[in-house]
């Protein structure tokens, strides 16, 4: 009895290093490559010969951060197998960005989200923590801005969250979040229904 016992705790232990293994062949960066970010430059690929210029915009943004978030999450790129998955990488990258500069203004143009970001506000802030600055602008533009309260309640000596700002004459949307993180130390990134407000590393972390 003790024995069976013994040879089916073997027989899962060696199971569950097979499933573990397994998961690790799936994680390889040829299979990030393939499965998970090359699909979504595929998707802004179709989206452009539609014409479907905002879609296909949004696609070739999200797989340039996913290709880029490739080299950071294997910096060994150069030695994984196979070789010359790294050329593979860079090659996307530029073609992603090659793109992204070509139809970036007709795409935007026609995204109904950048659109709400170029509406003109006018704004008085005077020493307002920028959370409750974010909360004004949602409520005036009708686009939900998001503060990163993890960077925002950590001590940090280089950034000041209080808002001091008083527009003479309106401004667009996005040139007002600008000048604020400006003022604050902070950084900001637009998703593709919100704008988040964080420290440039660690938006530039979640790429």
């Amino acid at each position: 009895m003790k024995r069976a016992a013994l040879l089916l705790s073997i027989s899962f232990s060696l199971l569950c290093l097979a499933e573990a293994a397994a998961f690790q062949i799936q994680k390889s960066a040829l299979f990030v490559y393939l499965h998970e970010v090359k699909p979504i430059e595929e998707e802004g690929a179709k989206a452009l010969q539609e014409e479907a210029y905002a879609l296909a915009l949004r696609k070739y943004r999200e797989a340039l951060r996913g290709y880029e978030r490739i080299w950071k999450e294997y910096p060994d790129l150069p030695n994984e197998r196979p070789y010359g998955i790294d050329r593979m990488v860079d090659e996307s990258i530029e073609t992603c960005k090659k793109t992204i500069d070509e139809i970036k203004d007709r795409g935007e143009a026609e995204d109904e989200f950048y659109q709400k970001l170029n509406q003109m506000v006018q704004v008085d802030f005077a020493e307002e923590d920028i959370r409750g600055v974010a909360k004004s602008l949602t409520f005036l533009t009708d686009v939900n801005v998001i503060v990163d309260e993890t960077v925002i309640s950590a001590p940090n000596d280089a950034l000041d969250t209080h808002v001091t700002m008083r527009t003479e004459n309106p401004l667009p949307l996005r040139a007002v979040i600008a000048h604020i993180c400006r003022q604050t130390g902070l950084a900001y990134s637009i998703e593709e229904d919100h704008v988040f407000i964080s420290t440039r590393v660690k938006l530039d972390e979640q790429k």
